[in-house]
C-alpha cells in the first residue's frame, strides 16, 4: 500500500500536470469568421507568495521578484546565435546603443567615487569599461502612451 507521501506526491504531478494543460489551451479568433484559422495560445501563471515590495532598486523576496518580472525591460538582453560554438549577439530593447566612454569621461570616476581596478592608482589609466553613454529607444511608451525617457528612469531610482 502506497504510504501518505507518495499519494500526496501523486495527486501534486497529477494537478500540476492538468495545469500546465489547461494554461496552454487553443483560443481562436471570434469576432472575425473570416479570419485564418490561426490558433492563439493564452499563458496563464501563477506565483506563490504576494509581493510586498514593488521597488526593483531594493531588496526582493521570490515573490517581489515574480511580479516585478512582468514589469521590467532591459535596455539590451542577450541572444543564442549559435550555442554549440559560442555565439551570442546583443539585442537592444529599452536602448538604442550603448557606448563606453570611459575614456572621455574619467572624471566622473573621482566624481562619484569609483573602486579604481586593483594596482591602478590615477583615474587617467583607466579607459575602459567604467562610463558608458546608453542611448534610449524613442519609441518606448508607457502603457498610457507617454514616452519612457531618462527623466522616468531618475524618476524610478529616487523611489
Amino acid at each position: 500500500m502506497m504510504n501518505k507521501t507518495k499519494l500526496m506526491a501523486l495527486v501534486l504531478v497529477i494537478v500540476m500536470c492538468f495545469t500546465i494543460m489547461a494554461s496552454c489551451s487553443p483560443k481562436t479568433p471570434q469576432n472575425n469568421p473570416e479570419a485564418p484559422t490561426k490558433k492563439e495560445y493564452t499563458y496563464n501563471s501563477y506565483t506563490s507568495s504576494l509581493g510586498s515590495n514593488w521597488n526593483p532598486h531594493t531588496w526582493e523576496n521570490s515573490g517581489d521578484s515574480a511580479i516585478a518580472g512582468y514589469l521590467e525591460m532591459p535596455f539590451v538582453t542577450m541572444q543564442v546565435l549559435d550555442s554549440k560554438n559560442g555565439i551570442y549577439q546583443w539585442v537592444y530593447e529599452m536602448a538604442t546603443s550603448i557606448t563606453d566612454v570611459t575614456a572621455t569621461h574619467q572624471a566622473d570616476l573621482t566624481k562619484y567615487g569609483s573602486t579604481l581596478p586593483n594596482g591602478v592608482t590615477d583615474v587617467k589609466d583607466v579607459t575602459s569599461g567604467y562610463v558608458f553613454e546608453i542611448k534610449l529607444n524613442p519609441n518606448a511608451k508607457w502603457q498610457n502612451g507617454d514616452v519612457i525617457n531618462a527623466d522616468s528612469y531618475i524618476y524610478s531610482m529616487e523611489k
